[in-house]
């Protein structure tokens, strides 16, 4: 299985409406078992265009994968483990398990141009999975699936799993949905220590993406965050939250400054 659970998008008969259910599911069974809850939408810069080529090939070596780190204009503090990812990795092979289908790709995105109307020279771009073409939603999705697996071992060692097996039941829960380039994720705990729990996680998120070349957007509208407070301390909890974090709360960063997400 390539797609993670519930990361919709670019696949023929799977609606976003069921997602948009499964947001409204959180929010109530948040709200019904008085567990406190939040709410992250995260929002990727110029997701299609931010693709790493020799990621999808595992093609490239040291310099011309040096020379994408340094276009991007990535932090030093990610060179390691983003070499790591592009060098040692064949997203497109490991997925199909065809060299023919990996090899055909790799010369399909090699050497892509383009002009702008009126412009005077090519544009040759060292990343994108060609936005516009019939793939591109499914080279961007195998790039997803392989940061949402990162994402939910590092959530996975910090206590909150992007998805689980219900001891009781035996079912499946996610707490994780994705269309193509769009992400919500769900939070719960107690009311004291949602937002610490919120901020690591949004901590998690933001680092893994830098580490596989895509960079988060902030700013109304962007990635930000819903919190509602239930159960035990909320009231308590809200108005601390309401008074310290009105304009966003703090995500701290391995790669980069203290980042403030809005809410």
């Amino acid at each position: 299985r390539v797609a993670r659970p519930m990361q919709w998008g670019g696949r023929s008969g799977l609606s976003i409406e069921s997602l948009h259910l499964q947001v409204q599911m959180w929010q109530a069974q948040a709200r019904r078992q008085k567990e406190s809850h939040a709410l992250l939408f995260i929002d990727i810069r110029s997701a299609f265009y931010s693709v790493v080529k020799e990621m999808l090939t595992g093609c490239g070596n040291d310099v011309q994968i040096r020379h994408v780190f340094d276009r991007m204009g990535l932090p030093l503090s990610a060179w390691d483990q983003f070499q790591a990812n592009v060098k040692y990795e064949n997203i497109l092979g490991q997925a199909t398990q065809s060299t023919l289908t990996a090899d055909n790709t790799e010369a399909l995105l090699q050497h892509t141009w383009f002009t702008i109307p009126d412009g005077r020279s090519i544009q040759a771009p060292a990343t994108g999975s060609r936005p516009g073409d019939p793939g591109a939603d499914v080279l961007f999705s195998l790039v997803m699936s392989r940061i949402l697996g990162r994402i939910h071992e590092r959530a996975c060692r910090a206590g909150m799993p992007l998805h689980y097996q219900d001891n009781m039941s035996g079912i499946w829960v996610t707490r994780c949905v994705t269309w193509v380039d769009d992400l919500a994720v769900s939070v719960c705990a107690s009311a004291d220590q949602v937002v610490d729990k919120a901020a690591h996680m949004m901590s998690i998120i933001q680092d893994t993406m830098l580490e596989h070349g895509m960079v988060l957007t902030c700013g109304v509208g962007k990635t930000a965050a819903i919190f509602a407070f239930h159960g035990e301390g909320a009231t308590k909890a809200r108005q601390v939250f309401e008074r310290t974090s009105s304009e966003g709360f703090c995500v701290m960063s391995e790669h980069t400054e203290i980042g403030r997400a809005h809410v």
